[in-house]
């Protein structure tokens, strides 16, 4: 039998195994070989008639287009053998069996092979989540990828093998990439911009991504789980990721990442551009694998004082062209990510699910592919990726004290706010002297082309609720609404947040507000007593002034409490503001009200008609038949108007509103000048 390098010749009565191989891999193939004969775990085939070796390049199996075993030719029973990493760098084999053929499982003409694995590490670790891509030979041809599981805790190795012939045809259609900046997928089927949509006093749940492989349901195939490996992410930002990442195929799996080293036996390492050259090196003081058939392949999301990196393994390498996993990453079609290398720290066997654990290599090349069948990437081409700053200090500190994280998150909508959030959360709540709750103020700049939108808030609770999670959510939503812009491809180029905190919260209720006269007349200005009941503190009321506009008549609405509830009012009356362009959409983020202070509108009762875009407010009964008739847009009526808005510095962030009524009196009556 012929497994790559490693020939056994086995005859009764039963002799100790003649070996020749290549001096890298002899002894753990060989030890592989004894401990599968002395435990019986005969690979399927072992004791047949010799098969054509499968051919390997170094340490490594060989792929080549002219060595596949067409789908068409696979029988029940035919065996074979896959290639995979359980730590290192080395490729160690296993048995395959093939059970039978599942035609159209993935959809018309898109059949998927059902086998058995086998062989010492696969007894003891079923299926493992990282192995998706993991090469599988038939007759000493590639055959296809090890790529789906079935069932949730399955007693036997069974997977699912994608044929190397449909993820071939990644690089044999004429699909054209999108242009440099151009959007890939759309989020929504328009962006309506609610001032206060983004914000949020209760919700600290990180932004779900819009783009995932859907949960199986029984015992349907799903694609093999891809570990994430999260580095210097904090229990907070973990817990608030897993749901969002499960859902998304994906598992968290401790791990390792950069510090990246040349391997000794390497040659001098080299540079193709300004990525690295594919070799072997060292991570986490184990060697890492070339990308090569078999080797372990990371995706990367973040990196920097975080990082963040998905691993499964090569199908297919062919010149500089990489296929992998033999299942979507996330499905978006045209990808942009990072391509690295990685070494294999250790293959946990858990009964929930076995997984590698990895750390991140080397940069080699970039996924431009996430189809179907597999991802494709190229080696030597780089992707940009959107640099993100996050400063935390306390407040009355020193700015020396404050702490810096710096990281890159990969340009890509789906990713950036999530990740954008992930850091910011990771970063507020990995400070020194971290206490729930508390008072954070931030200033946000996202910079957006040649523009930048600049965020002032505050945010203010008890605890145990993380003060800094509302706002990072906060500021994950505003990019959100601008990555997925429908106007056009909205360049971020950068995020820069400042976070100033206060373990003492500073919020207070209003409980009421009176006027201090009991009518109001045009153009003059009323006066305003506020009741404010601050967090653990003494009741206090405060004085603001509310102008009455020159048309008021009848009753006027005046609105006073905070914020968030003055910009929901302002919402109530205005509708979906649905932006003209992006300019225009830049524009509406920045007109939100500060989180601190005492905020007040008068709100006229009048009515209107309002479409997706405009506002009719105060309009007569004959132009509202008028524009309903000429108007093809759908409209609805309105019977309020905004007025003036007026605001009180205040330190505390207000919660809550309170309206009074007050009528309007245009002239004095004879009463009154007596």
């Amino acid at each position: 039998m012929r497994w790559g390098p490693l020939t056994l010749s086995l005859s009764p009565p039963l002799k100790a195994p003649e070996i020749r191989g290549t001096p890298r891999s002899v002894h753990v193939l060989a030890r592989v070989g004894l401990a599968a004969v002395a435990l019986g775990f005969f690979v399927p085939g072992a004791l047949r008639a010799e098969t054509p070796p499968v051919p390997f390049k170094g340490a490594y199996p060989e792929t080549r287009r002219d060595r596949v075993f067409p789908a068409s030719e696979v029988r029940v029973g035919q065996t074979g053998v896959g290639y995979t990493v359980f730590r290192g760098h080395e490729v160690l084999p296993f048995g395959v069996e093939i059970l039978g053929i599942m035609r159209g499982m993935l959809g018309p003409h898109r059949d998927v092979l059902l086998a058995r694995l086998s062989g010492p590490e696969i007894e003891h670790t079923g299926v493992i989540s990282g192995m998706s891509g993991s090469p599988v030979y038939i007759d000493g041809r590639l055959l296809g990828a090890v790529s789906y599981r079935f069932g949730a805790f399955s007693k036997e190795p069974i997977a699912g093998i994608t044929p190397i012939e449909t993820m071939l045809e990644i690089y044999d259609s004429k699909d054209v990439p999108p242009a440099p900046g151009a959007r890939r997928h759309r989020l929504a089927q328009a962006s309506p911009v609610l001032p206060s949509s983004t914000r949020s006093r209760e919700r600290i749940d990180i932004l779900p991504l819009p783009i995932g492989r859907p949960e199986p349901l029984g015992h349907q195939a799903r694609p093999i789980e891809t570990p994430l490996t999260l580095v210097g992410f904090t229990p907070i930002t973990q817990s608030l990721l897993e749901p969002v990442l499960t859902g998304a195929g994906l598992v968290m799996a401790a791990g390792g990442a950069g510090g990246s080293t040349r391997d000794p036996d390497a040659p001098s390492p080299r540079r193709v551009g300004k990525v690295a050259a594919n070799l072997t090196s060292v991570a986490g003081g184990v060697k890492a694998a070339p990308i090569a058939p078999g080797a372990p392949i990371a995706a990367i999301l973040m990196r920097g004082d975080l990082h963040a990196a998905a691993t499964g393994t090569v199908t297919f390498l062919d010149g500089l062209r990489v296929l992998g996993f033999g299942h979507p990453f996330m499905g978006q079609g045209h990808a942009s990510f990072p391509m690295a290398t990685a070494a294999i720290l250790h293959t946990l066997s858990t009964p929930i699910g076995s997984y590698k654990q990895s750390a991140t290599a080397l940069e080699v090349g970039a996924i431009v592919h996430d189809r179907l069948t597999a991802i494709g990437g190229d080696l030597g081409t780089m992707v940009p990726m959107v640099p993100i700053r996050v400063v935390v200090g306390n407040r009355g500190a020193k700015a020396s004290a404050s702490i810096t994280t710096e990281v890159e998150v990969v340009d890509d909508e789906s990713w950036l706010p999530s990740l954008l959030q992930s850091a910011i959360v990771s970063a507020s709540t990995g400070r020194l002297g971290f206490e729930a709750g508390g008072t954070v103020d931030f200033e946000a700049r996202i910079r957006v082309g040649e523009l930048t939108v600049g965020l002032v808030d505050t945010y203010s609770t008890s605890a145990p609720m993380p003060v800094g999670a509302l706002a990072a959510r906060d500021i994950a939503g505003v990019t959100a609404l601008i990555a997925g812009s429908h106007f056009e491809a909205a360049k971020i180029r950068s995020v820069e947040v400042e976070l100033t905190y206060d373990r003492e919260p500073d919020y207070a209720f209003i409980e009421a507000v009176r006027s201090e006269r009991p009518f109001v007349r045009p153009g003059e200005r009323i006066g305003l007593i506020a009741r404010l009941r601050p967090y653990r503190g003494p009741v206090r009321e405060v004085r603001l002034e509310a102008p009455v506009p020159l048309d008021a008549s009848g009753e006027l609405s005046i609105v006073v409490g905070g914020a968030l509830e003055l910009d929901q009012r302002d919402e109530k009356v205005y509708g979906q503001r649905i932006p003209n362009d992006l300019t225009d959409l830049l524009g509406m983020l920045s007109e939100r009200r500060p989180g601190r202070g005492l905020y007040g509108r008068i709100i006229h009762t009048r009515p209107g008609l309002r479409s997706d875009t405009e506002l009719w407010p105060s309009l007569p009964v004959s132009t509202r038949v008028k524009l309903q008739v000429d108007n093809d847009v759908r409209q609805a009526a309105v019977t309020e108007a905004l007025g003036p808005a007026f605001r009180l510095e205040d330190d505390a962030v207000v919660l809550g509103s309170y309206t009074l009524t007050i009528p309007v009196r245009r002239r004095e009556s004879a009463e009154e000048s007596r």
